[in-house]
């Protein structure tokens, strides 16, 4: 039986991790229109648009993709109620893979520029 400072730790490292989770997803939409602006601006964008020369080989559905995980990843480990969690560690977890989620999308939109 965990004591209660136990889990005054562990309801704080909790609150921590749920705020990292909302911080990202708030950031999501920033870093995607910061990319967007970047790719837009560039010369092999241009050249893509309107000549069909130097266009990235990444498919567009792979950013989708890692945009999606990053908002559903996000959104589950901040609205998650803990108790209903795995294991004691899912929402560190769940962060980690949000932050690797939006860091891919924000490489592979990256990628056209």
């Amino acid at each position: 039986m965990p004591t209660l400072q136990q889990q005054q730790a562990r309801s704080r490292q909790d609150r921590l991790l749920r705020r990292t989770a909302g911080v990202c997803l708030a950031l999501l939409v920033p870093l995607a229109v910061a990319g967007l602006l970047v790719v837009g601006g560039s010369d092999r964008a241009a050249g893509c648009v309107e000549q069909g020369e130097g266009c990235s080989s990444v498919s567009g559905t792979w950013i989708v993709l890692a945009f999606v995980a990053a908002v559903v990843l996000g959104a589950v480990a901040a609205l998650w109620p803990e108790d209903y969690l795995p294991f004691g560690r899912a929402r560190f977890w769940l962060v980690g893979l949000q932050v690797a989620a939006t860091v891919a999308a924000c490489a592979l939109l990256l990628s056209y520029a």
